[in-house]
């Protein structure tokens, strides 16, 4: 809860028309819209970025926050115009990781942890949820489901040994591509051919559009200039 009186300061500094920088005015409002909808954790990414703005540390927002949150004494936000670092763009990444969930849904008969596709598909759980709320759902009930059928932990070291093997010969296609990865699986997992085949054939449906993420280029947007100003005073 402490971070939601945090919020609700500078929320209140918002409301009350403070002059504050483009970049900051909108991150902040950005951030505190986006919690007051979704009641989402912030991320370490948007803890920093909001540490930066007050020129406080994490621990401070955690144990003094109707204090860190209030106006400055002395305005040192001048030159301040660009957010230090950026929310990653991941619509490309959600919309892929929403049809490969859809497409699993409706045709693949054991579905992998909801973990390992947001791992593969570089997005968070949480994210997924408030996107699709509704496949979200429909996702969840299927993969507690299966595991009245399945032991949980052969099935999960079959996905992962399937999805290795997948990314060893990323060539090859086709059913009998996948009966390889079933016995490749099957080596090293002790489970029936048909459930190595399923795992299979699931990890190729995920790979498909895993693979059709766009690349996007990573890189350090910080404005230096800005920076300098924020972190000298003036």
């Amino acid at each position: 809860m402490r971070i939601e009186v945090f919020m609700a300061g500078l929320h209140k500094r918002i409301l009350s028309g403070e002059r504050l920088p483009p970049a900051v005015r909108g991150y902040l409002w950005n951030r505190v819209e986006s919690r007051r909808r979704h009641n989402a954790l912030p991320t370490l990414t948007q803890y920093l970025n909001l540490c930066a703005f007050q020129g406080c540390e994490i621990g401070d927002i955690l144990e003094r926050p109707e204090e860190v949150s209030s106006a400055f004494l002395f305005d040192r936000a001048d030159g301040f115009t660009q957010v230090p670092l950026r929310r990653r763009d991941i619509q490309g990444n959600l919309a892929m990781i929403g049809s490969c969930m859809d497409r699993l849904c409706s045709d693949a008969e054991v579905l992998p942890p909801l973990a390992l596709l947001c791992r593969e598909f570089g997005v968070w759980a949480d994210v997924v949820r408030e996107h699709y709320p509704d496949l979200h759902h429909r996702y969840r009930s299927r993969y507690l489901a299966q595991n009245g059928e399945f032991s949980r932990t052969h099935v999960k070291r079959a996905l992962e040994r399937a999805l290795q093997v997948v990314k060893m010969n990323e060539c090859a296609s086709g059913r009998e591509r996948q009966k390889d990865i079933a016995l490749q699986v099957m080596q090293v997992v002790q489970v029936a051919p048909e459930l190595a085949l399923q795992c299979a054939k699931s990890i190729t449906v995920m790979r498909e559009f895993s693979k059709r993420i766009p690349s996007t280029r990573v890189d350090f947007p910080f404005n230096l200039q800005g920076m300098d100003a924020w972190q000298s005073g003036k």
